[in-house]
């Protein structure tokens, strides 16, 4: 069984691989997901490969049972599983698994993942008797601890019930990371990680939903998606730009001449102060907006030294009486910088480019600046990045969680007091692991064999239309050309669709 939809009850349920992709009633979502995850001491997910052991599937009822094998590096984890759907409307999903190595994890076992659309401000009972609320702008951190049981309501007429065995669970926001979802998940990250498992421990988990649908339901009206942008006179979102490859390929005829068709507002290039060679990489990337007729969005990441990280390069563009987009200011790896020295920075280069907007923020996920509690008094902007698969690669997942990007502006407006909100690599796959325990400043981004597709460019048009109706003030996709491009010796999907905006 690969993907398929069964009933449980008045319910459906879609079966993607042995583990449960939704629950259904009508067009009301009840849970978006509820899979096992094996996850390293980078949080790096492991994908399974599945034995299917037993299906029984009657027209308003099912049980499957399945083997699961988590095997990357060190890691050799194996689980059976149990779903079944009962005419009642109750889900459960058991799992008993065990480590055939002695391995470092940060997580093992389910998540349960709740929609937005039935979620966001909805009021929830914990445990029978905590009262709370589904957060509205994204929550930086857990709104939910402790969790054994959850109740709440999709809609006004239908009640879901989980009850979750064999852990501790608790919820985060993954809006964060641009996930259309909160997830309820196990171990919490209160517990010290990555943990030791040990060869031949036991896991054993089980989630069970109840589903109550009352006899005066209604079938409510559920939003509609918003029209997608069509033609360049409706280009309304304020800046477009594209990042500058990072792959050594000089500009030929064929893209420079592409590349000046898009009318793009910028190109961004990344400066590692700390390294040597920042110098050549500045002069060219200004050759490269010379030759397509655009400006530079410049993003600065220091190490250590700060002051004569900054003054070395502000001598360098005086001396070369070079001009910028915007600058944003970020310590390597980190959100912000310390606040002893960021206004003091900001300052400095306000009075040395008198015209040039200058930001803060990280050039991780949405999550590590919603953490930060940065001051933006005196910073022109703040800036994040986005990529659509922290959590999840597959097609469905990437383009649900599209709906995202809209809540991560919106609460990015809230945290910059009004200021504009940039958003300076949106990535069809995260270029570096914002969480591995030893990161590398000279780490290369990942390449996702989709940025070529149709895929890619249907992704893209989804992105930017949400991003401009969240008033997303300047935006930066991809690459300009190579692997990571929006063309190389040919144009891609995703360029043609660009030229719409």
């Amino acid at each position: 069984m690969n993907t398929k939809w069964l009933r449980a009850g008045k319910l459906d349920v879609l079966i993607d691989n042995g583990f449960l992709r939704y629950v259904k009633h009508g067009d009301v979502e009840i849970i978006r997901s509820i899979y096992a995850a094996v996850r390293d001491k980078d949080w790096n997910t492991i994908i399974p490969t599945v034995k299917f052991t037993k299906e029984v599937i009657l027209e308003n009822s099912f049980e499957i049972s399945f083997q699961a094998k988590y095997i990357q590096n060190e890691i050799n984890f194996e689980a059976n599983f149990v779903l079944k759907g009962s005419i009642e409307g109750e889900i459960s999903f058991a799992m008993n698994g065990r480590a055939l190595t002695t391995f470092m994890k940060n997580r093992i076992g389910f998540c349960v993942l709740h929609p937005l659309n039935e979620c966001v401000g909805k009021k929830i009972t914990i445990n029978n008797t905590e009262v709370h609320h589904f957060p509205d702008l994204i929550a930086p951190h857990q709104p939910f601890l402790n969790v054994k049981s959850m109740l709440w309501n999709p809609i006004e007429n239908i009640e879901a019930d989980v009850e979750f065995e064999g852990e501790i669970f608790e919820t985060e926001d993954q809006r964060n990371w641009t996930d259309s979802s909160f997830k309820t998940y196990c171990t919490p990250l209160s517990n010290p990680f990555p943990k030791s498992i040990e060869n031949g421990e036991i896991v054993s988990q089980k989630i069970v939903l109840k589903v109550n649908i009352h006899q005066n339901y209604l079938n409510e009206t559920r939003p509609k998606a918003t029209e997608l942008l069509t033609n360049r006179e409706n280009r309304s979102i304020a800046h477009i730009g594209l990042g500058i490859s990072t792959q050594d390929i000089l500009l030929s005829e064929f893209h420079i001449s592409h590349l000046r068709k898009l009318k793009i507002n910028h190109l961004k290039a990344d400066f590692y102060l700390f390294q040597s060679g920042w110098e050549q990489d500045i002069t060219n990337a200004i050759l490269q907006t010379q030759q397509i007729e655009t400006k530079l969005e410049c993003v600065l990441h220091f190490g250590e030294n700060i002051e004569k990280e900054a003054s070395d390069f502000l001598k360098f563009v005086d001396a070369k009486n070079i001009s910028f987009y915007t600058i944003l200011l970020l310590q390597f790896r980190k959100a912000g910088l310390a606040q002893a020295i960021q206004n003091q920075l900001i300052t400095l280069f306000k009075t040395c480019l008198t015209s040039t907007p200058i930001g803060i923020g990280t050039d991780g996920n949405f999550a590590e600046l919603n953490r930060a509690n940065l001051d933006v008094s005196v910073a022109d902007f703040i800036s994040f990045t986005i990529n659509p698969q922290v959590h999840a690669t597959d097609n469905l997942t990437i383009m649900e969680n599209v709906q995202a990007q809209a809540d991560v502006v919106k609460s990015a407006k809230i945290l910059s007091k009004g200021k504009p909100v940039h958003i300076h690599a949106i990535t069809l796959k995260r270029r570096f692991n914002t969480v591995a325990q030893n990161p590398n400043p000279t780490e290369k981004p990942k390449t996702d064999e989709r940025q070529i597709t149709q895929f890619c460019a249907d992704w893209t048009q989804a992105s930017i239309q949400t991003l401009y109706a969240a008033g997303a003030a300047s935006v930066t996709y991809f690459e300009t050309v190579g692997q990571r491009g929006i063309l190389d010796k040919e144009v891609f999907p995703v360029y043609k669709k660009l030229m719409n905006f």
